[in-house]
């Protein structure tokens, strides 16, 4: 319309016309401008990424049996920017984070990261094999290891956050998806019920989500993997020292692979992995040949497992993340916020008192609610939640989900043990066990977030 208007105009004519004209030029060259400012506007993308190592000074060990660190757990940070909202994401390589430690690491990202607080996803790698950091523990003479242990991951939070924000630059954003098969459904049938073990028949989700973001030189920014598997490789596993190893396990040793690949930050967001086990792990159940468990520990011998199946699956990340193409074109940033009302049921406390059996009292307790995420970067989206879901109800989002590009994350904002799906109640599995929530409420969340998701795509055409 505006190159029509410009071409319309007559040179020749009375004085008035020629005033007409005069007016209809300069409205043009301002509708031009405008325009241009607006595309402009809508390019804007910036992006940067940080990482750091979380030190454990020799002087903290040991600490819940760990007495050696195998390999250094890090801190990750990205951000993204449209020039209206700014968005981050903080992943630590932690079993999981209590809420007072995680509200203090929030507060180090939103405050240096220049990040509105809600605008802030924080989760973490799930590593079996790090210290729990809590700022009351329950034994006083822990207080003093504890408090070194936070001001480590604290300091590593602000450099990672520092850093990112020192990177900030003109970015692009693409995705892709993969498959690996270095998961397995972890629950097993024996001859008293089902049990953890290696289940290569039962279901598992080997689909590999990779978000490539790529700096102001074309090259990769940050690569960000999606997939659902416990990083519990060296779980339980004793070293010959005596004691356990602290390690990143099967996500450090992922997210490295890809880092020294492209020098950028890798991280390694867990997905729906609450029944999804690594295919081989040093400390083991195995079934004779009548349905009984038995255990097998290969100790330090299981850390060629970590290095094995983490190069597997970093590879096939690299494969994705080649053949991704990179866009500015959709640069809306949003986090939308929401809970489901659910049912609390009485976990099994401890898990050494859960066994295979084939008769179990779900208990009651009570109404609870289940809050999620849901952050969109451009044409990604990222959902969140606490519990750890089953693998199913992971498939069932990204399924159902109207934006192609979907990643399931749990381990998020907190964490809240087992959701597993109605299925897992029906066999009684360890996850049902050890589940906060009751049958049916795994598929009521998803339903929900499907809705949720449906309706940001809407308002973003």
């Amino acid at each position: 319309m505006t190159n029509t208007l410009c071409r319309a105009r007559h040179h020749n004519g009375s004085w008035l016309q020629k005033i007409a004209q005069s007016l209809v030029v300069a409205a043009c060259a301002m509708l031009v401008t405008q325009v241009s400012l607006a595309a402009d506007t809508a390019r804007v993308f910036k992006a940067g990424a940080g990482q750091s190592a979380i030190t454990i000074d020799a002087g903290v060990l040991p600490v819940e049996n760990f007495t050696e660190v195998r390999d250094p757990l890090q801190a990750r940070v990205v951000l993204f920017d449209n020039g209206a909202t700014r968005v981050g994401m903080l992943v630590v390589d932690q079993t999981s984070l209590q809420q007072p430690v995680m509200d203090k690491l929030r507060q180090i990202v939103s405050t240096t990261g220049k990040v509105a607080p809600d605008n802030v996803l924080i989760s973490a790698s799930h590593t079996f094999s790090a210290p729990h950091i809590s700022l009351s523990p329950r034994n006083p003479e822990d207080v003093p290891r504890h408090n070194q242990l936070f001001a480590s991951l604290s300091s590593a939070v602000q450099k990672a956050t520092e850093d990112a924000v020192k990177s900030m630059q003109d970015a692009r954003i693409g995705f892709g998806a993969g498959t690996s098969h270095v998961n397995v459904s972890r629950d097993v049938q024996t001859a008293d019920g089902w049990w953890l073990g290696s289940n290569e028949l039962g279901n598992s989700d080997k689909s590999v989500g990779v978000v490539r973001v790529d700096g102001a030189d074309g090259k990769p920014l940050a690569v960000l993997m999606n997939y659902a598997v416990q990083p519990s490789i060296m779980n339980e596993s004793i070293m010959k020292s005596g004691g356990r190893a602290v390690t990143a396990d099967l996500a450090g040793a992922a997210t490295r692979h890809v880092e020294q690949q492209y020098g950028s930050v890798s991280m390694f967001l867990v997905g729906a992995a609450g029944d999804q086990a690594p295919l081989l792990v040093s400390h083991r159940y195995t079934l004779d040949k009548n349905g009984k468990p038995g255990r097998i520990d290969a100790g330090d011998a299981g850390y060629l497992l970590v290095g094995l199946l983490g190069e597997r699956l970093g590879t096939e990340v690299v494969r994705v993340n080649e053949d991704i193409k990179t866009s500015a074109a959709n640069t809306q940033l949003k986090v939308v916020q929401e809970s489901v009302a659910a049912t609390e049921i009485a976990s099994s406390p401890d898990p050494n008192s859960r066994r295979a059996t084939r008769s179990y009292d779900f208990v009651k307790k009570g109404d609870t609610t289940v809050p999620f995420w849901i952050m969109q970067v451009g044409d990604v989206a990222f959902v969140g939640l606490q519990p750890e879901l089953s693998a199913r109800t992971g498939q069932e989002i990204k399924a159902r989900s109207p934006f192609k590009n979907t990643v399931v994350m749990t381990m998020v904002n907190g964490a809240a043990k087992y959701m597993p799906d109605a299925g897992a109640f029906d066999k009684i599995t360890y996850e049902a066990q050890g589940s906060r929530y009751a049958q049916g409420d795994a598929e009521k969340v998803a339903a929900r977030i499907v809705e949720v998701l449906k309706d940001m795509q809407t308002q973003a055409k």
